[in-house]
């Protein structure tokens, strides 16, 4: 009985320690940031889908200020959509700051190889962005509709800044000369460097430009 209640110990340890493992290397996994296979991307492609990101973003995120109440940053959030207008919206919450993000693809020449990015610009400072589920990756058919690639919950990292790119996929295939997918997108957040947490935001799943 003492022998079976040693070796029961030992493994549950064994499993701790295994368990432990595959939790640092998932978080090291997720955070990679795929620099050695990013397909070049034009400044002014970069600069296109930031403004992009400004009139028709696929989210919205809002650090609302202190004693703000949920209904308040909903409603900044509703009338973001309707008059996309971020500077007339901060005097609606006084001291709120707001991020759009736009879901855009880049393609290598002619061929099925592409990429994911974000295009962001807002009152925020971020230096992170994650999705917490799958972000599938679709055809614009309404019907019979097909799921080009699905990508699973990843977190990234980058130098802050208010206004920028970042590339948040391996590389992906989508067929030849289909210039718009739809992102199917899951609960998302960017870090704040201002509260130092993660904002949640409204998700907008949505067309994507594929440059």
């Amino acid at each position: 009985m003492i022998k079976d209640r040693v070796w029961l110990i030992q493994v549950v340890k064994k499993v701790a320690i295994l368990s432990f493992l595959a939790v640092i290397f998932s978080s090291f996994s997720v955070t990679s940031a795929f620099a050695a296979e990013d397909i070049p991307v034009d400044k002014s492609i970069v600069e296109s889908e930031i403004q992009k990101a400004l009139s028709t973003p696929n989210m919205v995120y809002v650090e609302a200020p202190e004693g703000a109440t949920q209904q308040e940053i909903d409603n900044l959030i509703e009338q973001k959509m309707e008059q996309l207008d971020r500077l007339d919206l901060r005097s609606n919450l006084r001291g709120a700051k707001v991020t759009l993000v736009r879901y855009f693809l880049s393609r290598s020449g002619n061929t099925t190889t592409c990429q994911v990015h974000i295009a962001f610009s807002g009152d925020m400072s971020i230096s992170g962005f994650k999705y917490t589920g799958n972000l599938k990756v679709q055809s614009m058919a309404i019907l019979n509709r097909k799921t080009y690639t699905t990508l699973s919950a990843r977190s990234f990292s980058f130098p802050a800044k208010t206004t920028g790119t970042w590339t948040i996929s391996p590389i992906i295939n989508v067929p030849k000369g289909i210039k718009e997918v739809k992102i199917d997108s899951p609960a998302s957040y960017v870090y704040s460097m201002s509260s130092a947490s993660w904002v949640s935001g409204a998700n907008l799943s949505g067309p994507a430009t594929i440059n």
